[in-house]
């Protein structure tokens, strides 16, 4: 789930997280709840998904993220996260605007 949210965050945000590390810029998770629906088999081919919500503190956002095999949904799970400028928590423009949208 990490590579997807990664991912998402580069390919859909636009945010590189080795460039925002470099640039003072550390983006962290802070905590996550997952729940598992249905067992992955050996084989199954699954696709993860991402995508961003507002979270109730405006210095947090969460990643919702899904595993899904053949279209169902075998697990679900939410990362709080932040990031943190001058040891600030805070969350970019980039991902304000993609809740906007």
């Amino acid at each position: 789930m990490e590579w997807t949210r990664h991912a998402f965050m580069k390919d859909e945000l636009g945010l590189d997280l080795e460039q925002e590390f470099t640039e003072g810029r550390i983006h962290m998770i802070l905590e996550y709840t997952m729940k598992f629906k249905k067992s992955l088999q050996k084989g199954d081919e699954m696709q993860v998904t991402c995508s961003v919500a507002e979270n109730e503190k405006k210095n947090r956002i969460n990643f919702v993220q899904q595993i899904l095999v053949n279209g169902s949904v075998y697990a679900e799970a939410v990362f709080v996260a932040t990031c943190l400028v001058k040891g600030r928590p805070s969350v970019p423009d980039v991902v304000k605007n993609a809740l906007a949208n």
